[in-house]
């Protein structure tokens, strides 16, 4: 039989496990939280209690007064009931015995005391009654208390498992917690990502509103700009032909001027209708485009659809046809198959007929090759000779070049056909030995060619005046032309040589991105509108349109600078050639060219942004440096045609722009000062520096063989100048028509000047080439 302690235990730890929640309970799947005072009270804590607890703290209702008191009761109730148990060698309280029912009833109250008194009484029953043994009660008193310790101790650990239970829970309570305000936290964090995100979002639309907001206020500027700078031409116009029309009203008598008077009034009437008439029609003009667009919208929307239903057919039709096509291609296939074997026998057949004949032409063929390759022979023996005649020529040339350098005199000596040679060829003499015996042959060949140049000119002159008709043949002296010498000897370039050639290049890119942009070109380019300020002709206040100035220039005159681009490019790349990085003449002119490049680079911007009129000197700079480019061109004259096209004739249409230009220039310049010749005709001004100007141009145009490429760059510039005043008024300004002819004039004056100049110089070129030499030389 047990002993009372043994069967109090066993009861305790049914009514924990009873008391204790399951594992498939709420419990288990989410961890308790109940405040750590509560987890800190002894004693089991039912289902109840944690769903309580729980709803608690998820609805955050707080215990009523009610509440509180029931689970107080409660805890005391288990206080009493523990300590009875735990207290040794108490009297045990004479309780009346219950019955089973009564025991169950209790079993199934939720309250601990209904527990505790069963069980009481149960262990009352078991137990027995104290007998009158003093051994039996000592050993009974024994067990009871080795019991009581046991029960202590199994108390004690059961205290400690609470605690520990407690404290995990605390933990687990802390950890569901701080992971719930982890939540909340990246909730938070999401919920500022996205306003971030948001107000970014929004800024990048506002400063795209923006940018289109100012887009289009700058292109209603440019367009407020052109029409004010078109309404001031207008007016300019008006006030210069009302000026006109005032002082040459004055100069006429009283009877003349009432009759002009009627007439002016009459024509301006006139004007007016017609204007009027202008302005109807061009209203009417402008509705019957709009009805014509509508009914051409209409017909293009039927004719779509027409052409959608066509289509429809024809893709039908196309596969009608594909499948008729391909049984087609089937059958010609087969057919040519057939051909190409029929016809694969006739050439087996006509192969084995020509082989007798084939065998004949390939000995004759032999037979020729032979005889040309002997021919071949001759012939590249005789070339070598004259290879090396010529290369001995060009070294005699070189030397008679570098003597006459030396000695006195112009730098002329007669040419290879005209001269006999220094040494033979066998000779093979150095460089020094040639110039050496060129020293002493030089002198008597000049005295030689003076003789013979004098007894040709008196022969001439003779002629022309013993023959009744005009002279014929050509002079034998041109004035201002030097014949082409040999080309100078260059070596290998220098580390300066290549720097001059990387600057140049480097300013002639600048050059063309500062023109490009000077000519409103960016605003072509995608991504670059916010940089384009206009063409140079439709800002700077008009300075630089065809109205601003006696010589301003018609708006086809900026064609001229791709041009430029293009023959500029060709000099850059022709003094990176072979050969001509160390040449002497490009040494002499590399750095003029980079100069009036960079020049006209800052000309651009200075001509689009700077109101003030100081564009006019780079570009002056830049005529100044093309003047002195072109003299040092003309006195060392290019002895091949690919040097005088692309070094004199790229540089003189640069000189010939800048030079028709300079007026221009100026009176943009002077137009952008407020400046005003009032006390001199303008007209008269302005022929005046015309005719001052084409005599300077007719002295570079008729030096050396004739400066095409600089009567050229002029005869555009003069051109562009004449057509405003000469065209009708829709394309002419209809001012100052004079100028316009004199512009006009001077343009075709320079180009059959050229042209005369190089025809002249070619035919001279021609008839020394065919007359032998002089006697004794």
């Amino acid at each position: 039989m047990q002993d009372a302690s043994s069967e109090s235990r066993a009861a305790l730890e049914r009514l924990r496990d009873a008391s204790a929640p399951r594992p498939d309970d709420d419990a288990t799947r989410a961890p308790a939280a109940r405040p750590r005072r509560a987890l800190a009270a002894p004693g089991e804590i039912s289902r109840r209690d944690l769903r309580r607890h729980e709803r608690a703290l998820r609805s955050g209702r707080p215990e009523t007064a009610a509440e509180r008191r029931v689970r107080e009761d409660r805890r005391a109730d288990v206080h009493r009931a523990m300590d009875r148990l735990r207290t040794p060698g108490a009297p045990a309280e004479q309780r009346p015995r219950r019955d089973l029912s009564e025991i169950l009833d209790r079993l199934g109250s939720p309250d601990l005391a209904r527990f505790a008194d069963p069980l009481v009484g149960t262990v009352e029953r078991i137990l027995p009654a104290p007998g009158r043994d003093p051994a039996k009660a000592a050993e009974a008193a024994r067990r009871r208390t080795a019991a009581e310790e046991r029960r202590r101790a199994r108390l004690r650990a059961g205290r400690e498992r609470a605690a520990e239970a407690a404290r995990r829970r605390a933990a687990e309570h802390e950890r569901v917690a701080a992971e719930a305000a982890a939540a909340q936290a990246r909730d938070a964090a999401r919920a500022r990502d996205a306003a971030a995100l948001q107000a970014r979002l929004d800024e990048e639309a506002r400063r795209a509103q923006a940018a289109r907001v100012a887009r289009r206020r700058r292109e209603e500027e440019k367009q407020r700009r052109r029409r004010e700078a078109e309404r001031r031409r207008r007016v300019a116009a008006e006030e210069k032909a009302r000026a006109a029309a005032e002082a040459d009203a004055r100069r006429q008598e009283q009877e003349e001027r009432r009759r002009r008077e009627a007439e002016v009034a009459a024509e301006r009437a006139r004007v007016q209708a017609e204007r009027r008439a202008r302005e109807e029609a061009a209203l009417a003009e402008r509705e019957r485009f709009r009805l014509e667009a509508e009914a051409e919208a209409e017909r293009r929307r039927q004719a779509a659809e027409a052409e959608r239903r066509r289509l429809e057919a024809e893709r039908v039709e196309a596969e009608r046809r594909r499948r008729a096509e391909e049984a087609e291609r089937r059958r010609r296939e087969a057919e040519e198959a057939a051909r190409r074997e029929a016809e694969r026998r006739r050439r087996q057949a006509a192969r084995v007929r020509a082989h007798t004949v084939l065998h004949a032409e390939r000995a004759l063929a032999q037979a020729r090759l032979l005889e040309d390759r002997a021919r071949e022979a001759e012939r590249r023996a005789a070339e070598d000779a004259a290879r090396r005649r010529r290369e001995h020529e060009e070294r005699e040339s070189r030397a008679l070049a570098r003597a006459a350098r030396e000695l006195e005199g112009p730098e002329v000596f007669p040419a290879a056909a005209d001269r006999p040679l220094l040494s033979d060829p066998e000779e093979r003499l150095t460089d020094e030995e040639l110039f050496a015996r060129a020293r002493v042959a030089l002198p008597e060949w000049r005295r030689r060619q003076r003789l013979s140049t004098k007894a040709q000119a008196v022969r001439a002159e003779a002629i022309a005046h013993s023959s009744a008709g005009p002279v014929t043949g050509a002079l034998p002296l041109i004035p201002g032309y030097t014949p082409a010498p040999p080309e100078e000897p260059a070596g290998s370039p220098t580390r300066a040589d290549r720097l001059g050639q990387a600057l140049l290049t480097l300013v002639w890119a600048l050059f063309v991105l500062s023109s490009a942009w000077g000519l409103g070109l960016a605003g072509r380019v995608p991504g670059l509108g916010a940089l384009d300020a206009g063409a140079y002709p439709l800002t700077a206040d008009g300075r630089h349109g065809p109205g601003a100035s006696v010589f301003g220039l018609s708006p086809l005159h900026p064609a001229i600078w791709p041009v430029l681009w293009l023959l500029t490019g060709m000099y850059v790349l022709r003094q990176w050639g072979r050969g001509q990085g160390a040449s002497p003449r490009h040494r002499r002119i590399r750095g003029a060219v980079a100069g009036t490049l960079l020049a006209l680079t800052l000309w651009f911007p200075l001509a689009v942004l700077a109101p003030g009129g100081f564009d006019v000197v780079p570009w002056l700079l830049a005529l100044v440096l093309m003047l002195r480019v072109v003299r040092r061109l003309g006195a060392r004259p290019a002895a091949r045609r690919l040097a005088r096209v692309a070094e004199d004739g790229a540089l003189g249409v640069l000189l010939g722009t800048l030079l028709a230009g300079a007026p221009t220039a100026v009176g943009a310049a002077l137009h952008a000062w407020g400046v005003h010749v009032d006390w001199f005709p303008t007209e008269l001004l302005a022929l005046l520096v015309l005719v001052a100007l084409l005599l300077a141009a007719l002295r570079l145009v008729l030096g050396g063989r004739g400066r095409m490429g600089v009567a050229l760059g002029m005869a555009w510039t003069l051109l562009c100048l004449a057509l405003p005043r000469l065209l009708p008024s829709p394309l002419g300004a209809q001012q100052s028509a004079w100028v316009g002819l004199a512009a006009a004039f001077g343009a075709l004056l320079l180009l059959t000047a050229a042209a005369v100049r190089r025809s002249w110089v070619r035919q001279i070129e021609r008839d020394a080439a065919r007359r032998p030499l002089p006697a004794g030389a």
